[in-house]
C-alpha cells in the first residue's frame, strides 16, 4: 500500500485500507438475525466423519460480511479517509473483494479447525487471526498490485492478531460471543 512517505501515515492508511477486511469479519457476530440460520455446509459431513465447516459458518453470517466490508469501503471513500484507487468503481471492487476473501479465508480456516479435529467455537491461534487476512489480501491483490507493499503488508499481519483479540474480548463482553476468542 504505497500511500505516502510519512511512516505513520502510511501504517494509518494500511489500517483503513484493510477495514473493510476487518469489519467484514467482525459482522457475522454483531449482526446476528436469529436462531434460523442455514450452515454452510448444510450440517453435511467430510469422510473424516466431521462436519466440513461447522454449525458457525452460516450463508447468513457469509453474505452479511460482503455486504458489511463493502459498505465500509464505501464509507471510507465517501468521507475521504482513503481514495488510492482512483475511481468509486474501483474503489467499490477492492472493498467486495477484500470482503469476500476475508469470508472465504475465515471459512477455509474453519474447514482446516475441523480436519483437525477443533470443535467449533475453539480457538487455534494464528489461523483464526490471519487466515481472513490472507485471503483478502491475495483476492484484492491482483486488482491492485501496485498499492500493497511488504511494509504495511507486515504491519497489517502483525497488527492484526492484536486487532482480532481486542474485538473478540469486546464481542465478549458485550455478550455477543460466548467465549473471547
Amino acid at each position: 500500500m504505497v500511500f505516502g512517505e510519512d511512516l505513520t501515515a502510511k501504517l494509518i492508511q494500511a489500517l483503513i485500507f484493510i477495514m473493510p477486511s476487518y469489519f467484514a469479519n467482525a459482522a457475522p457476530v454483531i449482526f446476528r438475525t436469529g436462531k434460523s440460520k442455514t450452515p454452510m455446509d448444510m450440517g453435511i459431513k467430510f469422510y473424516d466423519s466431521r462436519r466440513i465447516l461447522g454449525k458457525g459458518k452460516t450463508w447468513t453470517g457469509f453474505f452479511v460480511g460482503i455486504a458489511t466490508g463493502t459498505f465500509i469501503g464505501y464509507v471510507t471513500w465517501a468521507t475521504g479517509l482513503i481514495k488510492i484507487y482512483g475511481s468509486i468503481e474501483l474503489h467499490m471492487t477492492a472493498a467486495f473483494l477484500l470482503a469476500t476473501g476475508t469470508m472465504v479465508g475465515d471459512a477455509l480456516g474453519s474447514f482446516i479447525k475441523r480436519r483437525l479435529a477443533i470443535r467449533s467455537g475453539k480457538s487455534f491461534v494464528i489461523l483464526d487471526q490471519l487466515s481472513f487476512l490472507i485471503f483478502a489480501i491475495a483476492f484484492v491483490y491482483p486488482l491492485i498490485p501496485k498499492e500493497i507493499d511488504c511494509l504495511s503488508l507486515a504491519f497489517l499481519m502483525a497488527i492484526t492478531p492484536f486487532v482480532h483479540y481486542s474485538a473478540n474480548v469486546i464481542a465478549y463482553r458485550l455478550k455477543l460471543k460466548r467465549v473471547p476468542w
